[in-house]
């Protein structure tokens, strides 16, 4: 089997219908016998580059800016839980732009995406 003939497999059953059918089966163990006949057409895009803004320190850059406070993290916690920290619209715009400045920092290569306009066919033996 192909590179390409593994990913049509796995495209072809796309996730909510594994998802869906998986919720219908009940537990215990269950012989297959069946041939697929898979057809269609994928295409895979470009490789890109992105932001990869949730690998960024965040727990790392609010625990610093806390203790640069001297406060605990409890303490912050329950300040900020109730509504003590207001966000003045320039500290957002000033917010924005250093966030904006950490994540140009991690940027990360993805592989395209695949789309795809695939059709499964099914044939279970008789006996």
């Amino acid at each position: 089997m192909t590179n390409v003939e593994k990913i049509a497999l796995a495209k072809a059953l796309k996730d909510k219908e594994v998802k869906e059918a998986r919720g219908e089966v009940e537990a215990g163990e269950y012989a297959v016998d069946f041939v697929a006949h898979i057809f269609g057409a994928f295409k895979v895009g470009e490789d890109y580059t992105q932001n990869k803004t949730a690998a960024m320190p965040q727990i790392k850059m609010l625990l610093a800016a806390i203790m640069l406070n001297g406060i605990s993290v409890k303490a912050f916690m329950r300040r900020y839980l109730d509504g003590e920290f207001e966000v003045t619209p320039e500290q957002e715009k000033e917010i924005k732009e250093v966030w904006k400045e950490l994540a140009d920092n991690y940027n990360a290569e993805f592989k395209g995406k695949v789309t795809t306009n695939l059709h499964v066919e099914m044939t279970v033996p008789t006996e």
